[in-house]
Parts: structure tokens; sequence; C-alpha cells
């Protein structure tokens, strides 16, 4: 996965999370990066904290 800065804006692609409320298209912004477990914590605009980990099949794009 790509790095990401924090304060960078994201939008959703895709999250295997089933139990999430985040819908295609929500959107937030970069809380942080962890290059090392490639983990992107997001602050999603509707309040939600979902961890974005693409290992799991998560995406998220630039926006």
């Amino acid at each position: 996965m790509e790095e990401f800065e924090k304060g960078e804006r994201v939008e959703l692609v895709h999250t295997a999370d089933e139990y999430t409320r985040l819908q295609q298209g929500d959107q937030g912004t970069v809380a942080r990066w962890d290059a090392r477990l490639g983990h992107l914590e997001v602050d999603w605009d509707s309040g939600s904290k979902l961890t974005i980990i693409p290992e799991l099949g998560d995406e998220v794009r630039r926006f």
C-alpha cells in the first residue's frame, strides 16, 4: 500500500468489515499511517474510527 500523510483526505473504496456502517464513498482524514503494520487510521467524517487494513481487503483512495 502506498504511504499516506496525516491530514490527507481519503474516500472509502471498499472495506471487508461487515459490521461497520461506513459505505463506499464515505470520506475521512488520515490520522496516522503505520508503515510497519500497513494500517491506516482514519477519522471518518461520520465519526467512525475504522482503521483501514489493506491485507484484509480494505481500500481507500485520495481525493
